[in-house]
């Protein structure tokens, strides 16, 4: 045994991530991201408003139908009630819009 592979093994196992670390991290940077648009939109002026984003991926724009059936594949987005077809992206984008005309008025 090499005489650095023991500190080696203790600089690698306190240097892991504990299981909410990332999550922690990702929520803080999620924050400033959210403090920092909403400062600058208020400062020009501009309506703010936050939208839950929940099953928006799931959730039909046209007829609102929500399942997870809808998504055929990561890139694309059929409603099993509606047959409305989309790129998943621009359909929980028109998603995320709606409700947040919905939670302005």
């Amino acid at each position: 045994m090499k005489p650095y592979s023991k500190s080696l093994a203790s600089v690698s196992s306190v240097a892991s991530p504990t299981p909410g670390l990332n999550k922690t991290i990702l929520a803080l940077t999620w924050g400033k991201t959210k403090e920092f648009l909403s400062y600058k939109f208020r400062r020009s002026g501009k309506l703010v408003v936050e939208v839950p984003a929940y099953c928006s991926s799931q959730a039909s724009a046209a007829c609102g139908h929500t399942h997870s059936d809808n998504r055929v594949c990561q890139s694309d987005f059929v409603c099993q009630s509606c047959d409305q077809r989309d790129p998943a992206d621009h359909n929980a984008a028109a998603v995320i819009a709606k409700r947040g005309v919905r939670c302005k008025v």
